[in-house]
């Protein structure tokens, strides 16, 4: 494919102010055949900074001598609260499917991640050819509740599994061992969402998102927060603002919040499709010695590692990831109702038996919320965490022959 005709649109979402990340992710991304290929990477900037009560500010001009890699959507910078790039994220899901029509897949990344590009085009490739033309999303799965009626706050979730925030949101629980929070009243869910690091819609989801009227809606009251709200700069302070002047600053909780409402108001179908693997940090990369088969298992399948912030973590990074193993096969994408939870499948990948939403404006009692079957609206899709017998018996090898080394040089320094 050219540049002109990708499959894959990434956005990376990237500082205007701080071009130390976008070194080093192009220095990172031109080691990969479908850079700028298949995938086509941009870097994604608000169009203007924010100013205190005034909209939409200074405009955003970036020095860095490649615009042409640059991409500007209708968010401002350096926003007011610690949500800095919600405005732009949003902006980005709305229109993506007019900065790239052509495009089959959508993905947005934070600019301390960095993506194995081949390998997310082999991945969403192996997706379309199971899962051709269906609304699809894709990343790290977690789960949330979401506060409605323009509250722009999550409520439950954030760690467990279905079950267990659908008890944070219905009675509350336990943080910490020891701290008990109370039930989320307000809240929708629990939903699936993708969070930070990296996630992808299928042009058919995007589409969806950028012709959904509450999603509109939703933007164009966060951005009139940012405006007119008030300063907030640590989490706890932001959740403690009353909800008529709270800001958004859960970004991607709030992004999959609108995915799961878009998806039941439309009476529509979608599969939530969790990343076959990815890492953290650069610390956890093949840390083995010698290389064992659980490592060897997820770096032949991560797509992406998370908070390289600092040149030693992207020193570690190329010093870890070995980028010519073979891929593992990943044409094996198993789908069951989000309902069920089939054996050998991880837990946070099934077993949602209910959620709520606001019922429709039609339904008596507006704002009231009304259940959820998952099961009519949504498929669960992982890849099997099976160790092939071969990768074992090669790590078994490995073992023995390491072994064998510090036997003889042990009795060479005797």
């Amino acid at each position: 494919m050219s540049a002109e005709t990708p499959h894959v649109l990434l956005g990376v979402m990237s500082n205007p102010k701080a071009p130390l990340l976008r070194t080093q992710w192009r220095e990172w991304a031109a080691g990969f055949k479908e850079y700028n290929r298949g995938v086509q990477v941009r870097y994604v900037f608000g169009k203007t900074f924010y100013e205190e009560k005034v909209d939409p500010g200074q405009p955003n001009v970036v020095t860095d001598g490649h615009s042409e890699d640059h991409l500007f959507v209708d968010g401002r910078e350096k926003l007011p609260h610690v949500g800095l790039v919600t405005e732009k994220s949003a902006y980005f899901w709305r229109t993506a499917v007019q900065l790239q029509p052509v495009a089959s897949w959508y993905c947005k990344c934070d600019d301390d991640t960095l993506v194995n590009l081949d390998r997310l085009m082999t991945v969403l490739q192996s997706i379309d050819r199971q899962h051709p033309g269906e609304p699809s999303y894709f990343g790290h799965v977690k789960w949330r509740g979401w506060d409605v009626d323009d509250r722009f706050q999550a409520c439950g979730g954030t760690w467990g599994d279905a079950p267990k925030t659908a008890e944070d949101i219905l009675r509350g629980g336990i943080e910490h061992e020891t701290h008990r929070y109370p039930p989320c009243p307000h809240a929708a869910g629990p939903y699936p969402y993708m969070s930070g690091g990296m996630v992808c819609m299928s042009r058919p989801l995007a589409v969806r998102m950028a012709n959904d009227v509450h999603f509109g809606h939703f933007i164009d009251v966060a951005r009139k927060r940012n405006t007119f709200g008030t300063r907030c700069r640590k989490p706890k302070i932001c959740a403690s603002q009353g909800p008529d002047v709270h800001m958004w600053h859960h970004e991607d909780a709030g992004v999959g919040f609108n995915v799961f409402r878009a998806i039941v108001a439309q009476n529509a179908s979608m599969n939530y499709i969790a990343v076959p693997a990815h890492y953290n940090d650069a610390g956890i990369i093949e840390r083995s010695v010698p290389l064992d088969a659980n490592d060897e298992y997820w770096s032949t399948r991560a797509i992406f590692t998370h908070g390289i912030k600092r040149p030693s973590h992207f020193a570690l990074l190329k010093q870890r990831w070995n980028l010519s193993r073979p891929v593992a096969n990943l044409d094996n994408l198993k789908c069951h109702p989000c309902n069920l939870l089939p054996r050998g499948v991880n837990h946070h990948y099934g077993n949602w038996r209910w959620a709520r939403v606001p019922c429709p404006s039609s339904a008596e009692g507006v704002g009231r919320f009304c259940d959820v079957q998952p099961q009519e609206h949504f498929s669960c899709c992982s890849w099997a965490w099976d160790i092939p017998p071969e990768m074992k018996a090669q790590a078994r090898w490995r073992a023995r022959q390491y072994k064998g080394k510090r036997s003889q040089d042990r009795l060479h320094w005797a």
